[in-house]
């Protein structure tokens, strides 16, 4: 409930956090026009059915392959 997750401090995400993620209740992410990294917020019930939030970046929902990462220019042999 948005109770429950204003009773939570959010922990930020760091590569290697081990997380027991019995149910997903909320995934949220910065609103922005273009493609690129944004802050997001992942609100979960962890193992013991207690409320946990995450904060971490990732690559906007409106992103496409087409959009976002440019690619690097393939080497051709001689």
């Amino acid at each position: 409930s948005a109770r429950a997750e204003a009773d939570v401090t959010p922990k930020t995400y760091t590569y290697g956090t081990h997380l027991y993620i019995q149910k997903v209740v909320s995934l949220k992410q910065d609103a922005t026009p273009s493609c690129g990294v944004v802050d997001a917020q992942l609100t979960y019930l962890d193992s013991q059915n207690k409320t946990q939030v995450l904060d971490y970046r990732k690559v906007a929902d409106g992103c496409t392959s087409d959009n976002c990462v440019p690619r690097p220019p393939i080497a051709h042999p001689l």
